[in-house]
């Protein structure tokens, strides 16, 4: 558990957990960036990132964003364990919000599961 306060910042540096940040971080968005290009568009402006969702992209510059792909995929990550939020003006950006004291073995399933729904959607 971390101490509030000015004991924060020792709880930061003891656990490392700028550097599990670091390292969670990319795992996630090297998943997400493997993730079926027809209907996946990765971007990280600022921590925590997220996957916009759009339609048959084919080539286009600009998709339309597909919420009710987002949905779908959230529902079906939902019913296979795994709980993810949506976020964007459209409703179409799956967020990553992955706690810093996650282990390897929690992180690897639950992006399996996103990476099966990503696979499955993209039929």
């Amino acid at each position: 558990m971390l101490r509030g306060g000015s004991g924060g910042h020792e709880d930061l540096k003891e656990k490392k957990l700028a550097e599990r940040a670091n390292e969670v971080g990319k795992k996630v968005m090297a998943k997400f960036r493997a993730f079926p290009e027809e209907i996946s568009f990765c971007r990280r402006r600022a921590r925590p990132g997220g996957d916009e969702l759009h339609g048959d992209r084919g080539g286009q510059k600009n998709p339309k964003p597909n919420a009710d792909l987002t949905k779908s995929i959230v529902r079906r990550c939902y019913e296979k364990g795994l709980i993810i939020l949506t976020a964007g003006g459209y409703g179409n950006v799956i967020r990553h919000l992955v706690p810093l004291v996650i282990t390897d073995d929690q992180l690897e399933k639950g992006l399996r599961i996103l990476e099966e729904v990503m696979a499955e959607k993209a039929e």
